[in-house]
Protein backbone atom coordinates (compact mmCIF):
# COMPACT_ATOMS: atom_id res chain seq x y z
CA UNK A 1 0.00 0.00 0.00
CA UNK A 2 2.80 2.37 0.93
CA UNK A 3 4.45 1.62 -2.42
CA UNK A 4 1.39 2.75 -4.42
CA UNK A 5 1.00 5.93 -2.33
CA UNK A 6 4.64 6.74 -2.96
CA UNK A 7 4.15 6.25 -6.71
CA UNK A 8 1.10 8.53 -6.73
CA UNK A 9 3.05 11.33 -5.04
CA UNK A 10 5.90 10.82 -7.50
CA UNK A 11 3.67 11.16 -10.59
CA UNK A 12 1.90 14.18 -9.08
CA UNK A 13 5.27 15.85 -8.60
CA UNK A 14 6.31 15.19 -12.23
CA UNK A 15 2.92 16.36 -13.52
CA UNK A 16 3.16 19.58 -11.51
CA UNK A 17 6.61 20.38 -12.93
CA UNK A 18 5.45 19.90 -16.51
CA UNK A 19 2.35 22.00 -15.97
CA UNK A 20 4.43 24.82 -14.50
CA UNK A 21 6.92 24.62 -17.36
CA UNK A 22 4.36 25.00 -20.14
CA UNK A 23 1.83 27.28 -18.47
CA UNK A 24 0.55 30.28 -20.44
CA UNK A 25 0.87 33.43 -18.35
CA UNK A 26 -1.58 36.28 -18.84
CA UNK A 27 -0.79 39.46 -16.93
CA UNK A 28 -3.20 42.40 -16.86
CA UNK A 29 -1.99 45.60 -15.19
CA UNK A 30 -2.34 49.32 -15.73
CA UNK A 31 0.77 49.56 -17.93
CA UNK A 32 0.86 45.98 -19.14
CA UNK A 33 -2.33 44.32 -20.32
CA UNK A 34 -3.67 41.97 -22.99
CA UNK A 35 -0.25 40.30 -23.22
CA UNK A 36 -0.24 36.57 -23.97
CA UNK A 37 3.06 34.82 -23.37
CA UNK A 38 4.27 31.26 -23.77
CA UNK A 39 7.81 30.68 -22.51
CA UNK A 40 10.04 28.14 -20.84
CA UNK A 41 12.12 30.84 -19.17
CA UNK A 42 11.64 33.68 -16.74
CA UNK A 43 9.16 36.35 -17.86
CA UNK A 44 9.70 40.04 -17.23
CA UNK A 45 7.70 42.78 -18.90
CA UNK A 46 6.10 46.14 -18.22
CA UNK A 47 4.65 49.11 -20.10
CA UNK A 48 3.80 46.91 -23.09
CA UNK A 49 0.39 46.73 -24.71
CA UNK A 50 -1.43 43.98 -26.60
CA UNK A 51 1.67 41.99 -27.56
CA UNK A 52 1.85 38.26 -28.24
CA UNK A 53 5.09 36.38 -27.61
CA UNK A 54 5.75 32.69 -28.19
CA UNK A 55 9.40 31.91 -27.69
CA UNK A 56 11.98 30.15 -25.55
CA UNK A 57 14.05 33.11 -24.42
CA UNK A 58 13.68 35.93 -21.90
CA UNK A 59 11.47 38.72 -23.21
CA UNK A 60 12.92 42.21 -23.30
CA UNK A 61 9.85 44.36 -23.08
CA UNK A 62 10.70 47.26 -20.86
CA UNK A 63 9.65 49.68 -23.58
CA UNK A 64 6.28 50.72 -24.90
CA UNK A 65 5.81 48.35 -27.84
CA UNK A 66 2.25 47.80 -29.04
CA UNK A 67 0.59 45.03 -31.03
CA UNK A 68 3.71 42.96 -31.77
CA UNK A 69 3.62 39.21 -32.48
CA UNK A 70 6.78 37.08 -32.33
CA UNK A 71 7.40 33.35 -32.63
CA UNK A 72 10.82 31.73 -32.30
CA UNK A 73 13.95 31.71 -30.20
CA UNK A 74 15.08 35.32 -29.53
CA UNK A 75 12.79 36.72 -32.22
CA UNK A 76 12.28 40.45 -31.66
CA UNK A 77 14.04 40.12 -28.33
CA UNK A 78 15.51 43.65 -28.45
CA UNK A 79 12.35 45.42 -29.53
CA UNK A 80 11.52 48.27 -27.14
CA UNK A 81 9.28 50.76 -28.91
CA UNK A 82 8.41 49.11 -32.22
CA UNK A 83 4.71 48.54 -32.91
CA UNK A 84 2.64 46.11 -35.01
CA UNK A 85 5.59 43.93 -36.03
CA UNK A 86 5.35 40.24 -36.93
CA UNK A 87 8.57 38.27 -36.38
CA UNK A 88 8.39 34.53 -37.05
CA UNK A 89 11.50 32.33 -36.86
CA UNK A 90 14.50 32.09 -34.56
CA UNK A 91 16.38 35.42 -34.30
CA UNK A 92 13.99 37.10 -36.75
CA UNK A 93 13.96 40.85 -36.11
CA UNK A 94 16.66 40.25 -33.50
CA UNK A 95 18.16 43.76 -33.53
CA UNK A 96 14.94 45.64 -34.10
CA UNK A 97 14.43 48.35 -31.49
CA UNK A 98 12.18 51.09 -32.89
CA UNK A 99 11.17 49.56 -36.22
CA UNK A 100 7.43 49.18 -36.77
CA UNK A 101 4.90 47.48 -39.07
CA UNK A 102 7.49 44.97 -40.33
CA UNK A 103 6.80 41.38 -41.37
CA UNK A 104 9.79 39.03 -41.07
CA UNK A 105 9.19 35.36 -41.88
CA UNK A 106 12.12 32.97 -41.50
CA UNK A 107 14.98 32.42 -39.09
CA UNK A 108 17.39 35.39 -38.98
CA UNK A 109 15.14 37.38 -41.34
CA UNK A 110 15.65 41.12 -40.86
CA UNK A 111 18.39 40.33 -38.36
CA UNK A 112 20.41 43.53 -38.79
CA UNK A 113 17.56 46.01 -39.24
CA UNK A 114 17.25 48.33 -36.22
CA UNK A 115 14.69 50.99 -37.07
CA UNK A 116 13.26 50.05 -40.47
CA UNK A 117 9.54 50.31 -41.08
CA UNK A 118 7.05 48.51 -43.32
CA UNK A 119 9.55 45.92 -44.56
CA UNK A 120 8.51 42.48 -45.78
CA UNK A 121 11.26 39.82 -45.60
CA UNK A 122 10.40 36.24 -46.53
CA UNK A 123 12.84 33.33 -46.22
CA UNK A 124 15.84 32.19 -44.19
CA UNK A 125 18.11 35.20 -43.51
CA UNK A 126 16.12 37.33 -45.95
CA UNK A 127 16.90 41.03 -45.59
CA UNK A 128 19.73 40.13 -43.22
CA UNK A 129 21.81 43.22 -44.10
CA UNK A 130 19.00 45.58 -45.09
CA UNK A 131 18.93 48.74 -42.93
CA UNK A 132 16.20 50.69 -44.70
CA UNK A 133 12.41 50.77 -44.81
CA UNK A 134 9.62 49.81 -47.23
CA UNK A 135 11.65 46.99 -48.77
CA UNK A 136 10.68 43.52 -50.02
CA UNK A 137 13.09 40.58 -49.91
CA UNK A 138 12.32 37.01 -50.92
CA UNK A 139 15.38 34.79 -50.60
CA UNK A 140 16.78 31.78 -48.75
CA UNK A 141 20.10 33.28 -47.69
CA UNK A 142 21.69 36.49 -46.41
CA UNK A 143 22.44 37.67 -49.94
CA UNK A 144 22.18 41.35 -50.83
CA UNK A 145 20.85 40.25 -54.21
CA UNK A 146 17.67 38.32 -53.37
CA UNK A 147 15.72 36.40 -55.98
CA UNK A 148 12.93 38.97 -55.61
CA UNK A 149 13.53 42.53 -54.41
CA UNK A 150 11.02 45.33 -54.07
CA UNK A 151 10.69 48.94 -52.99
CA UNK A 152 7.18 49.88 -51.90
CA UNK A 153 7.84 53.62 -52.09
CA UNK A 154 9.19 53.50 -55.64
CA UNK A 155 6.65 50.78 -56.58
CA UNK A 156 9.63 48.79 -57.85
CA UNK A 157 9.78 45.00 -58.22
CA UNK A 158 13.05 43.39 -59.31
CA UNK A 159 13.70 39.77 -60.23
CA UNK A 160 17.38 38.82 -59.94
CA UNK A 161 17.26 35.92 -62.32
CA UNK A 162 15.35 34.67 -65.33
CA UNK A 163 11.65 35.47 -65.37
CA UNK A 164 9.59 33.10 -67.50
CA UNK A 165 6.07 34.13 -68.52
CA UNK A 166 4.32 31.11 -69.97
CA UNK A 167 1.34 32.71 -71.68
CA UNK A 168 1.14 36.49 -71.86
CA UNK A 169 3.05 39.58 -70.78
CA UNK A 170 1.12 42.84 -70.93
CA UNK A 171 2.52 46.34 -70.44
CA UNK A 172 -0.06 48.90 -69.40
CA UNK A 173 0.46 52.06 -71.50
CA UNK A 174 1.70 55.09 -69.56
CA UNK A 175 1.15 58.76 -70.32
CA UNK A 176 4.56 59.65 -68.92
CA UNK A 177 7.90 57.89 -68.69
CA UNK A 178 8.67 56.03 -65.43
CA UNK A 179 9.97 58.27 -62.66
CA UNK A 180 12.91 56.08 -61.60
CA UNK A 181 14.26 54.44 -64.77
CA UNK A 182 17.47 52.47 -64.95
CA UNK A 183 19.33 51.21 -67.98
CA UNK A 184 17.16 48.67 -69.77
CA UNK A 185 13.79 49.92 -68.44
CA UNK A 186 10.99 49.44 -71.00
CA UNK A 187 7.52 50.98 -71.11
CA UNK A 188 4.64 51.47 -73.53
CA UNK A 189 4.03 55.12 -74.47
CA UNK A 190 0.28 55.72 -74.43
CA UNK A 191 0.48 58.76 -76.74
CA UNK A 192 2.73 57.38 -79.47
CA UNK A 193 1.70 53.71 -79.06
CA UNK A 194 5.39 52.79 -79.07
CA UNK A 195 7.67 50.74 -76.87
CA UNK A 196 10.51 52.76 -75.39
CA UNK A 197 13.70 51.67 -73.66
CA UNK A 198 15.99 53.68 -71.39
CA UNK A 199 19.67 53.45 -72.38
CA UNK A 200 20.98 55.01 -69.20
CA UNK A 201 20.75 58.58 -70.52
CA UNK A 202 17.65 59.00 -72.68
CA UNK A 203 14.58 57.12 -73.86
CA UNK A 204 14.82 55.39 -77.24
CA UNK A 205 11.98 54.00 -79.35
CA UNK A 206 12.16 50.27 -80.02
CA UNK A 207 11.81 49.78 -83.76
CA UNK A 208 10.29 46.63 -85.28
CA UNK A 209 10.91 45.43 -88.81
CA UNK A 210 7.75 44.86 -90.82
Amino acid sequence: MFYFIKKIFYFCKIFKKRIMKYTIFIYITFFSFFNAIYSQNELSFENTLKNIWAKTYDINSEGTGLGNATLGYSSGVNNTEGVYNVFIGSYSGYNNTFGSVNVYLGSYSGYGNLEGKKNVFIGYKSGYYEKGSNKLYISNSATKRPLIYGDFVKTLLKVNGTLVVEDLLKLKPKKEAPEYPSEGTIYMDKKTKELKVYNGKTWKTIMFKE
